[in-house]
């Protein structure tokens, strides 16, 4: 299975928080989870994808059917996916426990890696301004109200 389609199937129960969502994953594929607190590597991949996000930040951002702060966020480049459910809170800040995460789609050992953490979050942040940047330039608003 494609990371990508183990995500799709995880993220169709609308986990609430990023632990739930590697619960669903653990289930249906192998991943190496790698969480950005104290870890180098992690550290790493979060600055090399976001410097891609900046460079290359077309990706797609849809709502979340039947939920009024989420967008669900699918961004991907060289080998990298940003892939998951970013939630709003009620004053417009991300919700830093949202279930979305960043994956190398090259298999290793332990599966594929997986990076999550508070940071990831506003990483997604920035394909959703993106994207609705994108919509309202070609004047085709995408509806934000809650």
């Amino acid at each position: 299975m494609h990371p990508a389609h183990a995500l799709d199937e995880a993220l169709s129960t609308l986990p609430g928080d990023v632990n739930a969502l590697k619960d669903e994953l653990s289930s249906l594929m192998r991943f190496s989870f790698r969480s950005t607190r104290d870890n180098a590597e992690a550290k790493a991949v979060l600055e090399k994808v976001e410097a891609l996000v900046r460079r290359m930040p077309s990706g797609g951002a849809t709502r979340v059917a039947g939920s009024a702060r989420g967008w669900h966020i699918r961004w991907h480049a060289e080998w990298w996916m940003l892939y998951g459910t970013l939630y709003i809170n009620k004053d417009n800040d991300i919700d830093i426990t949202s279930p979305i995460m960043i994956v190398d789609r090259r298999s290793g050992e332990g599966g594929h890696d997986a990076v999550y953490g508070p940071e990831v979050p506003g990483i997604a942040k920035h394909c959703l301004a993106a994207v609705l940047l994108w919509h309202e330039l070609r004047g085709e608003t995408l509806s934000t109200a809650r």
